[in-house]
């Protein structure tokens, strides 16, 4: 079985006593001719039919809405991130994830855990710790994305990026198999 992501409890080997250590990731498993995700099992080429039919209206809408987290991104390396940006990043996640739900393959998925955690994640507490996160990477580099004080500060700042990609990808994926289909 190939895991594209895993979503699991792993030992952390690295740690004295081998603590336990969650990873909450999208898990996508591939096996033969089945895709299987959170306990369910889809035909292989589901998924990617099913993008092919989100209407493009909906597509151009996400990807609008993924513009203001594109922002985000390129003020990270200068530092000039701000609070209400973030926050505004949070309202558009949150505005994307109910746009992709009405349509397969997102419909498919049960989004609950994602919710809270995602909503855990642009909370003041979480936002402050990004903004944090961005100001001691810019001092002490890469490093500090293994600290654990700045976990939800991370967090918040890769889910912006995650989703990014993921719209702007469905956005070219459907540009490039529509003409063929």
């Amino acid at each position: 079985m190939t895991s594209l992501f895993a979503r699991t409890n792993v030992r952390d080997i690295t740690k004295p006593g081998g603590d336990s250590t969650e990873h909450n990731i999208l898990a996508l498993d591939y096996w033969q001719d089945q895709v299987r995700y959170e306990g369910s099992s889809y035909p292989s080429g589901t998924i990617g039919c099913a993008v092919l039919n989100i209407p493009e209206e909906q597509i151009t809408a996400a990807v609008t809405l993924a513009a203001s987290l594109q922002s985000v991104i390129l003020a990270i390396p200068m530092g000039l991130v701000q609070t209400k940006q973030l926050k505004a990043a949070g309202d558009n996640i949150f505005q994307m994830i109910d746009l992709l739900q009405q349509f397969p393959p997102f419909s498919m998925f049960d989004d609950g855990d994602f919710r809270g955690w995602i909503g855990s994640l642009f909370t003041e507490e979480s936002l402050q710790n990004a903004l944090d996160y961005i100001v001691a990477y810019g001092t002490t580099g890469l490093s500090v994305a293994f600290q654990n004080p700045y976990r939800m500060g991370l967090g918040c700042l890769k889910v912006i990026q995650i989703l990014v990609q993921l719209l702007w990808s469905l956005s070219v994926y459907q540009g490039a198999i529509l003409p063929f289909a």
